[in-house]
């Protein structure tokens, strides 16, 4: 876990950093996320709420409770279709 809390653009986010240069982004989760940076997260682990928090001044925008999922290689959006089950 390498950010949790407030995040420009993505309102209440986690940003779990996987290695290999694999980073996945939760945005516009409707609180404080319980996780906190440096914890070790496991699958299955919660980690927050989907929500609509968004922050207008980054950028962000949201009109109904979703969860916004990133996934990046190396710093660049990938599909994360190839990442899930």
């Amino acid at each position: 876990m390498y950010e949790s809390g407030w995040c420009s653009g993505f309102g209440y986010c986690v940003k779990i950093d996987h290695g290999g240069g694999v980073v996945t982004i939760y945005g516009h989760m409707i609180k404080k996320p319980p996780v906190k940076v440096g914890q070790v997260v496991d699958v299955g682990d919660l980690i927050g709420y989907m929500g609509s928090t968004f922050d207008r001044s980054g950028g962000g925008y949201s009109t109904g409770v979703h969860l916004h999922f990133t996934v990046k290689v190396n710093g660049k959006a990938v599909n994360p279709l190839q990442f899930l089950p």
